[in-house]
């Protein structure tokens, strides 16, 4: 089992993982000491970006009060796949990159829908801030509409983050980053997935009370 920790050092957050081999390779992340046995090698992700705002586990309050502001504020959320291979979409009879394009119009739609029937409120995004599958799309919707957005992470999926200016609140914990992102949302689109979404993210849901909105997307296209 790998071992994950993140702080602040010199003015950087710096993630370190032991024995977490499939970060190999990897462009962002360095291995401190590769001539020790697998299961003890140190694993280092840097964020040097000045414009990254990166707030640790007991500056969840801080967070949501910077990145999430507005008085008639609604938070949406969507997760679903990380990634589908070419494989899985040609079994699923989808094109490559289609789960993702329909992905980003839904969250388009929900934001015209909104400003539409509801012209003073704001919507505001949150992901789980990895450079990957839904977590991109939603990122690089709330971008390209000029929307707040906050993403979500633990140690362990730290090293999958980007050092860009989108903000992230790092939870101590893979369980304690489910329930923060489930908590600060009012809707989660539930866009297929693996279990990490269903187990987790779904089973928030229902401890606190939030909306939860299935749509098989898979199917839809």
């Amino acid at each position: 089992m790998s071992i994950c920790s993140v702080r602040r050092e010199n003015g950087i957050v710096v993630v370190e993982a032991v024995g977490k081999d499939s970060l190999a390779g990897r462009l962002d992340v360095i291995c401190i000491n590769p001539e020790a046995p697998p299961a003890e090698r140190v694993y280092r992700k840097e964020f040097r970006n000045p414009k990254k705002r990166i707030y640790l586990a007991d500056e969840y309050d801080q967070a949501v009060r910077t990145e999430l502001s507005g008085r008639y504020r609604l938070v949406v959320a969507m997760n679903g796949y990380t990634e589908l291979t070419n494989e899985q979409c040609a079994a699923w009879g989808v094109r490559p990159g289609g789960y993702e394009k329909a992905c980003g119009v839904l969250l388009e739609q929900v934001d015209e829908h909104v400003r539409h029937y509801f012209p003073d409120a704001s919507t505001c995004y949150v992901h789980g801030a990895s450079d990957l599958g839904v977590d991109k799309v939603i990122s690089e919707t709330a971008t390209k509409m000029r929307r707040q957005q906050l993403g979500f992470s633990c140690p362990e999926y730290l090293f999958y983050v980007p050092d860009n200016d989108v903000p992230v609140y790092v939870a101590a914990t893979k369980d304690e980053y489910s329930d923060a992102f489930v908590r600060t949302s009012d809707i989660l689109i539930a866009a297929n997935g693996r279990l990490q979404a269903f187990r987790m993210d779904i089973a928030a849901v229902f401890a606190h009370d939030k909306f939860l909105l299935p749509v098989n997307i898979l199917k839809l296209i």
